[in-house]
């Protein structure tokens, strides 16, 4: 073993001659925020769908915090990418695969909490990769190049449980400016 001194592609870049410039995804860019809620009504359907925002395919995305109400037995919930205004799905689960929302999570994170928000962003902890952190939303759906389309992004409820709730989403990310 043996003491390193690792450099990341971003100093290695600015150490260049001449010096190579980092993408602003990641080096400088402005966080953006979207957010939006949805009710969920107790009579809702399995395999229901709550569409909060779009993001555009050259986007970061960089967190999706789920926050929400106790919904009793809203065990099954995806989290993915919809073609816009009411279309298909183009990956149902892209960013998160069977998680429950029968587990409140609590408005003031500080008292009681183990967890303040759900991240949806990196999914399932076993098959996330850490190497994926820099992708544009195009890069996350497997494509060669940006197509410069938007999405919706989607809550996928294949149990959708039997209780009213609430679940609000946040966005955060980078616009490449």
């Amino acid at each position: 073993m043996a003491i390193v001194n690792t450099i990341s592609t971003e100093l290695t870049n600015l150490a260049a001659t001449p010096i190579v410039v980092n993408d602003i995804h990641d080096n400088g860019g402005r966080v953006r925020i979207k957010s939006a809620t949805v009710a969920v009504a107790s009579g809702d359907d399995d395999d229901s769908t709550f569409r909060f925002f779009r993001v555009r395919s050259g986007h970061k995305i960089i967190s999706l915090q789920c926050r929400c109400d106790l919904i009793t037995a809203m065990t099954d919930v995806d989290c993915g990418l919809y073609t816009i205004n009411g279309g298909a799905a183009v990956d149902s689960d892209l960013y998160s695969d069977n998680n429950t929302l029968a587990v409140a999570t609590p408005a003031l994170p500080h008292i009681n909490a183990t967890a303040p928000f759900l991240e949806l962003r990196w999914g399932d902890a076993v098959t996330a990769n850490i190497n994926d952190v820099n992708n544009k939303v195009w890069e996350d759906l497997g494509l060669s190049e940006d197509p410069g389309l938007e999405y919706d992004v989607v809550l996928l409820a294949n149990t959708v449980g039997s209780a009213n709730g609430d679940i609000a989403l946040t966005m955060l990310y980078t616009a490449g400016d």
